[in-house]
């Protein structure tokens, strides 16, 4: 079976279970965003990988891009198809993904100062984990977007998980950029 279907030619794409929707719609915006700032990630992964004093973050990251992957799923679902066996919806995004994140901050803001602005490019790691970032705020207001002019409902906790996610790579890259700067490099 080919990549190539040829299906979406005509402006539409399909959703998880099949019903079709404009690729321009809100609920397409918002999901696509959450994959760019994947794809973001896996970038930021890459070099974080390259550098022994990173590999934790690395590691982490992949943890973030797996939960991701869920946050796209429901994204991806209308709600009408998310019906659970026995009533209720069914939805890939864990109550658990907001809770490690916050158990993860306090480490990261150990010896940060956080009174300033930063310039990002401080080191390739730093540099494309606050590139994440600003994708990440994007994708925020996607959901939001989606929530309050596309009238859809979400998933509970999703926002806040994005909203503490954007806060958790800027951390990250702070680490990294302190990191190169500590060094002298």
């Amino acid at each position: 079976m080919s990549i190539v279907t040829k299906k979406g030619d005509g402006g539409q794409t399909a959703l998880r279970m099949g019903r079709k929707t404009s690729k321009a719609s809100w609920r397409v915006e918002a999901y696509g965003t959450v994959d760019e700032l994947s794809a973001a990630l896996g970038v930021a992964r890459s070099f974080l990988s390259q550098d022994a004093r990173f590999g934790d973050y690395a590691s982490r990251i992949l943890t973030v891009q797996n939960q991701l992957l869920s946050v796209g799923a429901d994204l991806a679902t209308r709600p009408e198809d998310a019906q659970a066996p026995g009533g209720g919806i069914k939805h890939f995004y864990e109550d658990s993904f907001l809770t490690w994140l916050e158990d993860q901050v306090p480490a990261l803001e150990s010896g940060l100062r956080m009174d300033r602005f930063v310039l990002p490019g401080e080191n390739p790691a730093s540099a494309h984990l606050h590139y994440a970032r600003t994708v990440c705020r994007r994708a925020e207001r996607s959901v939001i977007r989606l929530r309050e002019e596309g009238g859809e409902p979400i998933v509970p906790d999703m926002l806040p998980y994005l909203n503490r996610l954007s806060d958790y790579l800027w951390l990250m890259a702070e680490k990294c950029a302190l990191a190169t700067s500590d060094t002298g490099s």
